[in-house]
């Protein structure tokens, strides 16, 4: 009988899901935030390995694998159907940019405390005036809302520690996924994240965000 280990890399490298309560009635409920303040919390383990956050999972995986991206992009969607059918299409819209406008006025408010005076205390206003700021300070703006809207919503992946842009993962992710599902699959996985999926460009070290049957190898817990 042959007992040697699998040459298949997906036996040995397994995903694991761990699944997170939200409190919709919760007056203080900051869906950023609970992502932001977990990502911190698993900062050691992030250092390391693959990780996708969003409010309601984590997922995990020693490496990069079809199975994690699969992983991952089905929860993705199930979290942002949830978010639908609670908030409504219009309701998640407007969420959606008091999330960002949010994520602006953390970032305005840590280059220039100074604003603090001159800028809307409301994070329920849909824009914050960021047109006069020099041209380095409007673009932190805007990517800290970008940041945001992925915590609360679409999601943040790292790998190794490094928060890796969309673009970037989404390539990888077809990638593998098509060699073993398709690329008409792949379609399906991603189009319910399509309308809130956003871009950020470079790398940096972890730090707080605020931003042919196969054996099922995925193991979910309840936090």
């Amino acid at each position: 009988m042959n007992n040697a280990p699998s040459s298949n890399p997906d036996s040995i490298r397994p995903v694991r899901v761990q699944r997170h309560k939200v409190d919709w009635e919760a007056s203080d409920l900051d869906l950023a935030d609970l992502t932001a303040q977990r990502a911190m919390s698993l900062a050691p383990q992030i250092a390391t390995g693959c990780w996708f956050l969003n409010p309601r999972y984590t997922v995990s995986s020693p490496t990069p694998t079809a199975e994690f991206f699969r992983t991952m992009l089905k929860l993705r969607s199930t979290w942002l159907r949830t978010c639908r059918q609670i908030l409504g299409n219009s309701g998640q819209r407007h969420s959606a940019r008091q999330v960002v406008t949010k994520g602006r006025l953390g970032a305005i408010l840590s280059i220039d405390p100074i604003a603090v005076p001159s800028l809307p205390s409301d994070p329920s206003l849909p824009s914050v005036p960021i047109a006069d700021l020099p041209d380095d300070q409007r673009r932190e703006a805007i990517e800290a809302g970008q940041i945001a809207k992925m915590l609360a919503y679409s999601g943040t992946l790292f790998i190794d520690g490094n928060p890796v842009p969309p673009r970037t993962w989404q390539a990888r992710a077809d990638e593998l996924l098509k060699r073993s599902l398709g690329p008409g699959i792949v379609q399906d996985l991603r189009q319910d994240a399509g309308s809130l999926e956003t871009s950020r460009r470079g790398r940096e070290p972890i730090r707080d965000p605020r931003p042919n049957k196969k054996p099922n190898r995925t193991r979910v817990t309840e936090g």
